[in-house]
């Protein structure tokens, strides 16, 4: 039983089911069969889309870069395809029902909207200052019109990328440890521990690669707690969502990863020292944003 933190007894809902099948055997299993099938997934798509410019070969360097509307639409896409991946493994390793690792639906939703609400006016407060005094002015990235065209379809693959990795991260790994583990340290460290190594990315960010792998390590606990605060995705999908959806959608920065937003920064991932500079309020953001989702879910 969930004994160590009083305020994580609602989590006991989502971790409950899986004591059927708690073995860790099938966690690792059920990890790897999910990898294949977001992989195989992303490879589908990176064909439809080469099928589509006419050149393999052109895909796949756009897909390398992520600059242009298409590759950032079939990336995105590609990692939803976790969320299959989830739902075989559930069903033919742990015997478990899909929205048993979620929550109930209706909450969910509700829940994930309130919290990307708080995060979203958190972020704006926070980020507008800063923009608005900087020494150099944002970069029109995409034409406004074909921006707005785009929203709704960047808006979509955002929210089901994100959902996707709370799905595969804090919904079914996280569950999973904790139908085997009773210390919230093991199963709300081991999953942000992996989620860290997924976002260490040395090509793309040089000498911050680590920071923004504990970035992405703290995060990863921060929407543990929400998630185990109160029994229900809905509070760690609405931040994930906000917070991508800022970056990926309105401001990123220049070079890969840019391909749907409408501003980039005057400086890319490989500009080391600028990174470094950004990544403290970063740091400040997630911290506030996380205490916001809390008054959101009042938890």
């Amino acid at each position: 039983m969930l004994r160590m933190f009083k305020s994580y007894a609602p989590y006991e809902v989502l971790a409950a089911p899986g004591r059927e099948k708690p073995e860790i055997w099938r966690l690792v299993v059920g990890i790897v069969l999910c990898l294949i099938v977001m992989i195989a997934g992303q490879g589908i798509l990176i064909a439809i889309y080469g099928f589509a410019l006419g050149s393999h070969g052109e895909a796949m360097m756009q897909m390398g870069l992520l600059d242009t509307p298409g590759a950032m639409i079939a990336a995105l896409l590609g990692i939803a395809c976790f969320i299959p991946g989830v739902m075989l493994v559930l069903r033919w390793l742990h015997k478990r029902r899909f929205w048993g690792v979620i929550g109930d639906p209706v909450r969910t939703l509700k829940l994930g909207a309130r919290v990307a609400a708080y995060a979203a006016a958190i972020q704006l407060l926070l980020m507008l200052p800063a923009v608005l005094f900087a020494e150099e002015e944002l970069i029109l990235n995409t034409p406004p019109m074909l921006w707005l065209v785009l929203l709704p379809i960047g808006a979509l693959v955002v929210l089901l990328q994100t959902s996707a990795e709370e799905i595969f991260f804090r919904g079914y790994i996280q569950s999973q440890m904790a139908a085997r583990f009773q210390s919230p340290i093991i199963w709300m460290g081991i999953p942000a521990i992996i989620f860290a190594i997924g976002h260490y990315a040395a090509v793309m960010y040089g000498d911050n690669a680590a920071m923004v792998a504990v970035w992405a390590g703290l995060f990863g606990l921060l929407a543990a707690d929400l998630t185990a605060r109160t029994g229900s995705l809905g509070p760690a999908m609405g931040l994930h969502f906000m917070n991508n959806a800022l970056v990926i959608l309105f401001v990123s920065m220049d070079g890969p990863m840019s391909g749907l937003s409408l501003y980039v920064l005057p400086f890319s991932a490989q500009d080391a020292e600028e990174v470094a500079k950004v990544m403290p309020l970063d740091f400040v953001a997630l911290g506030v944003s996380w205490l916001a989702a809390r008054v959101a879910v009042r938890a």
